[in-house]
């Protein structure tokens, strides 16, 4: 099973480095057939984590790499913000870099806010920038719960919950188990596993891979 994942993800790679129309249709049938976007699957996902786990809370954000990107990792956040927003969340997405310029439709009830990370070049400096601004943003905006819109972006959660012990986090998962597999992501899921408030993964299958590896 562990190779099966891993030859199709190889695929799916190669795929997308190829490019051109048949390459997106051929990536788009293998993320369908492996985990359908459900948009409203994941929007119930989400109230249900905060009605239930984190009651009470109605100022959250989601902290994302690259909003500009155009890729279905921003797709589904736009998405779900939009949805949160209209259940009468106030939704702020914070984007890492840029992001002030987005490929699909983000409601007027969501504030998009950009931590110019491609300010500094420096990895390490950058990393303590984006920290520091962060934080910044969350005092400012009274963010009560803060969502990493993939689990990588777990370490800046935990830098900044380190601050503000209140500050709910949850990990949201895009990919599957065993998919990009570096020391850095490994290290992302086990500490999501164990120090996030809740995670958002894939389907059940992930679930089960959490729970019973993590």
């Amino acid at each position: 099973k562990h190779r099966q994942y891993q030859q199709r993800y190889q695929v799916t790679c190669a795929l997308q480095r190829r490019g051109g129309e048949k390459a997106h249709n051929g990536t788009e049938r293998y993320r369908q057939q492996e985990y359908p976007q459900r948009p409203a699957a994941l929007l119930f996902a989400f109230l249900f984590i905060l009605t239930v786990t984190v009651c009470q809370v109605t100022n959250l954000a989601f902290l994302i790499n690259n909003l500009s990107h155009g890729a279905g990792t921003e797709r589904a956040t736009c998405v779900i913000a939009n949805g949160l927003a209209d259940f009468g969340y106030k939704v702020t997405i914070l984007s890492c870099r840029e992001g002030m310029e987005y490929k699909f439709p983000i409601s007027d009830k969501v504030s998009v806010v950009s931590l110019k990370g491609e300010e500094v070049k420096n990895r390490v400096l950058r990393k303590a920038m984006l920290l520091k601004r962060l934080k910044e943003v969350i005092d400012r905006e009274g963010i009560e719960i803060l969502v990493a819109v993939d689990v990588i972006l777990i370490y800046y959660l935990l830098g900044v919950k380190a601050i503000h012990h209140t500050l709910k986090i949850i990990a949201w998962e895009h990919f599957n188990f065993y998919a990009k597999r570096s020391l850095a992501r490994r290290l992302a899921r086990r500490l999501s596993a164990k120090y996030a408030d809740a995670i958002v993964v894939l389907g059940e299958r992930d679930l089960k891979n959490y729970k019973d590896k993590l």
